[in-house]
């Protein structure tokens, strides 16, 4: 029993060891980036309905209107028409 629990303990340091590692690595990666009012954007499209590979999965571009929070903007289109979920 003590060799299965320490074989466990082993693979959990080890797990942990790799999270940490590829943590790191995607911090190290990431460039922040604020938005401001103005800017434009490119969302997400929402609705995966018969989507493949080949169709584009970006949708825009959009001018943000409002900054909420960092990360939670409010997006308008071209015209001024205001999309109903930011």
């Amino acid at each position: 029993m003590t060799l299965l629990k320490e074989r466990w303990i082993r693979a959990a340091l080890c797990a942990a060891k790799y999270q940490q590692a590829l943590r790191c690595y995607h911090q190290h990666h990431v460039r922040p980036r604020s938005l401001a009012v103005g800017d434009l954007m490119l969302r997400r499209k929402l609705s995966q309905v018969r989507m493949n590979k080949l169709p584009p999965t970006w949708e825009g571009p959009y001018r943000v209107i409002e900054v909420c929070q960092p990360g939670y903007v409010r997006l308008a289109t071209e015209s001024g028409k205001e999309l109903p979920f930011p």
